[in-house]
């Protein structure tokens, strides 16, 4: 019966909202932002700049390099999708 009196308890407490039901809460985040929103912040604010530029694609990848603090996969990220499309825009512009 110990089965039955605990699942009874956990369907009272979620049809009275009791506090101490099984559902697990999300950590607390120890900044203002998470990282995804801080990456979302740096490509809103880039992104529009860096087709004027060439310049501000490098400054998104430092920042993103910095916000994500691991610099192998960071390395990895940049030579796969940023250096290449500067490759292709460096020689657009100089041919």
């Amino acid at each position: 019966m110990r089965g039955l009196e605990v699942s009874s308890y956990r369907l009272e407490a979620s049809v009275m909202g009791d506090h101490r039901s099984s559902r697990k809460t999300r950590p607390k985040r120890k900044g203002l932002y998470s990282e995804g929103e801080k990456n979302k912040l740096i490509d809103a604010l880039l992104d529009p700049l860096a087709k004027e530029d060439d310049i501000f694609i490098v400054i998104d990848s430092v920042l993103h390099f910095l916000n994500e603090k691991d610099p192998e996969a960071s390395l990895v990220k940049f030579a796969k999708y940023t250096l290449p499309e500067l490759l292709r825009r460096w020689l657009r512009k100089n041919a």
